[in-house]
């Protein structure tokens, strides 16, 4: 028959938390999930192509505000110019605006241009 330091001390061993990495109370090693839950919570990276990887790194989206830091411009008069119809842009989903920054940069050689003329 256990002696009352001997139930205590298992009683203890259940439920006080692992000490150490990768031990667990019981002293049994950790349950493993299957490979196939391992894979189903992996996500899949889209494949691009060399193309479309250069395109993505040399010109970038930027926000609303770095183009207007660009532009030297506010961030509504960067909006003007895209309601204008003068600067192009996208929207993400949740509303905001992105440009490319070659566009930007276009916008801002067109605009110099411009008070070079006059």
């Amino acid at each position: 028959m256990a002696t009352p330091t001997e139930k205590t001390t298992a009683t203890q061993a259940k439920i006080s938390p692992a000490r150490g990495k990768g031990s667990t109370p019981s002293g049994t090693s950790k349950a493993v999930r299957p490979r196939d839950e391992q894979k189903a919570q992996r996500q899949r990276i889209p494949i691009e192509t060399r193309a479309e990887m250069l395109e993505r790194l040399t010109n970038p989206q930027i926000s609303l505000h770095e183009a207007g830091v660009i532009l030297r411009v506010c961030s509504a008069t960067v909006r003007h110019y895209c309601n204008a119809g003068y600067l192009p842009h996208l929207r993400t989903p949740g509303g905001q605006r992105r440009f490319y920054l070659r566009e930007v940069l276009a916008f801002l050689r067109e605009r110099e241009a411009e008070k070079r003329k006059k």
